[in-house]
């Protein structure tokens, strides 16, 4: 409470504290402690997660599911069941609990727990309050405990965010200089702490408001979820705001950013528009979102055609590059809903975009940032890579990643894009952190944010692609999938001292993965056959290091050695 520091509190233009008065009348007979207690913990009732999800309000979004998803559900988990320590905490309570983070201004925002001591805001980037409340209704009917700690961080996420995040002004004098009155600013949402930077001096407000860190979509649903009418009033400000950047943009007087080369600008605008668009019918939302979608097309962008003279400092971020294809894919699910139709033009800068994507940022054998395929950190203009930190490479953007494939699969079923969502939701789920980090441990607030946001769409394609239906009866007993699948290692190895060819295992690897996520119980893993065999003249397994009873083998001097040990 301020009166309890001798330093002054400045109210800043734009900003809301709101608070409740709650009267209740009763008679002197009546226990007033008891009465206290009752309303500061009203009934909490949930449905079944289900009935969330079959409502069509949350599109792709489906319930928990341990069997089939189990290392993105045990690091979803991380950030609430106060499991496993990380190097920051146990959990987002955890986390805030050790700075004392309540303060009138902090209290239902995640902490920056990895950068400048730990005192920055996340201002809830990427919607985490979104992200809290989804995972919350996932849960529901599966783990009751888990998805009250995940609605109560959701309720305060959103309801801090109606107050401190958002420029709550609405008018200005023209007679004055525009810095005065500056509309483009009127409703937006303010950006995180700057990387590197203290949240001391100018808390929650670390640059002007921005499309690049704007959304609504956390507010609307936890309006529909509690009719909390503020939440309602502040998602309309947001809206309203992007709305008018974008029909006044994309330069001035709007600087909306939609045609920039940070596409999350246009991936954030686009994904608002339609959010408003579906909570009030006002065509004037979709008719935005169309100018969005022109205005951010693949066939508009400098780089369509790959590197280009004059534009070495500037770069692309193939993870900001995600989250503008799923948006175009929401788009053109709304649009197929509304008009009946499949927009082209939003499917041709879609599949611009994968395709892109895959031949200038994409690296399919792995290398120091990960082992495992993935997608670099930036792509620069001369066509110089920019990879991320040795062992970054493996992370939540790979879930984001297959989403976008996700939709670049539904709309036009090449199966190469399917390779891609299997591949990239099976790694970045697990390594949401880093290649090798424990499975449900915490890790920051941002990590858990993309997670926590990521993986409906990748989800509810791979659930609809690989049943146990689809694969031999051999490798299934009693509904349980029982199979190792031994890939020949690419590097050295062997009496011959050979690898396997990247591609005679690529599709190996497509049906590896697709075997474990079809695997609904059971075991199924997928190994080098570095990791269970060695040879000198004699060739020795470790069959302790296999689970499963079935066997497949492709590719490699230690596959080829290991048909030799069976077939002589």
């Amino acid at each position: 409470m301020p009166k309890y520091f001798s330093g002054g509190f400045q109210h800043r233009a734009g900003e809301h504290k709101t608070n409740e008065l709650v009267v209740f009348f009763h008679s002197p007979r009546e226990n007033a402690s008891s009465i206290v207690r009752e309303l500061l913990n009203p009934v909490y009732v949930r449905a079944p997660a289900e009935w969330y999800f079959d409502s069509g309000v949350l599109d792709y979004w489906r319930p928990y599911n341990y069997a089939m998803f189990r290392f993105y559900e045990e690091n979803n988990l991380a950030a609430v069941a106060e499991g496993a320590s990380g190097p920051y905490g146990t959990s987002l309570f955890d986390v805030r609990e050790k700075v004392d983070f309540y303060g009138w201004m902090h209290f239902g925002d995640v902490r920056i727990v990895d950068e400048n001591g730990g005192t920055g805001q996340m201002n809830l980037q990427y919607d985490f309050g979104f992200g809290m409340i989804v995972q919350s209704l996932r849960l529901a009917g599966y783990d009751a405990v888990n998805s009250y700690r995940w609605w109560l961080l959701g309720e305060q996420a959103i309801r801090h965010q109606a107050d401190i995040d958002i420029l709550h002004v609405h008018w200005g004098d023209s007679s004055q200089p525009s810095s005065y009155w500056i509309r483009w600013c009127w409703g937006g949402m303010f950006p995180h702490t700057p990387h590197g930077n203290p949240g001391l001096l100018n808390p929650h407000r670390g640059a002007s408001p921005n499309l690049e860190f704007q959304w609504n979509r956390g507010l609307l649903l936890y309006y529909y979820l509690t009719g909390y009418e503020k939440a309602w009033e502040a998602a309309m400000e947001v809206s309203e705001n992007t709305y008018w950047r974008v029909v006044n943009g994309p330069g001035e007087p709007g600087y909306s950013g939609v045609s920039g080369d940070e596409a999350r600008a246009a991936a954030n605008a686009l994904d608002i528009l339609i959010n408003a668009y579906m909570a009030t019918l006002d065509d004037k939302y979709l008719r935005a979102a169309a100018i969005v979608v022109e205005q951010s097309h693949f066939e508009t962008r400098w780089y369509r055609y790959g590197p280009a003279s004059g534009y070495s400092s500037r770069t692309i971020a193939p993870w900001q590059v995600a989250m503008l294809m799923v948006s175009l894919g929401r788009y053109l699910d709304l649009v197929k809903l509304v008009e009946g139709r499949v927009d082209s033009r939003a499917l041709s800068s879609l599949i611009g975009y994968a395709d892109w994507m895959l031949k200038y940022c994409y690296h399919s054998r792995g290398d120091r940032a990960s082992r495992h395929p993935h997608f670099i950190y930036r792509w620069r203009g001369d066509g110089i890579q920019l990879d991320w930190s040795p062992g970054a490479g493996a992370n939540a953007w790979q879930v984001k990643i297959a989403d976008a494939y996700a939709y670049a699969w539904l709309y036009t079923g090449n199966f190469t894009y399917l390779r891609i969502v299997v591949e990239q939701f099976a790694i970045g789920s697990k390594y949401f952190w880093y290649e090798g980090n424990p499975v449900g441990t915490f890790a920051t607030g941002k990590n858990h944010a993309i997670l926590a946001t990521s993986g409906n769409i990748a989800m509810r394609v791979i659930a609809t692609n690989f049943s146990l239906s689809a694969f031999p009866d051999l490798l299934v007993e009693e509904g349980v999938v029982n199979v190792t699948f031994v890939l020949g290692d690419e590097e050295s190895h062997g009496i011959f001292g050979l690898g396997a060819k990247i591609p005679d295992v690529m599709s190996a690897v497509e049906l590896a993965f697709a075997l474990g996520l079809a695997g609904n119980s059971g075991t199924c893993t997928c190994l080098l056959d570095t990791e269970f065999m060695v040879w000198d003249d004699n060739i020795a397994i470790n069959w302790s290091l296999i689970p499963s009873k079935f066997l497949i083998s492709v590719g490699g001097p230690g596959v080829n050695l290991l048909s030799l040990y069976y077939n002589g």
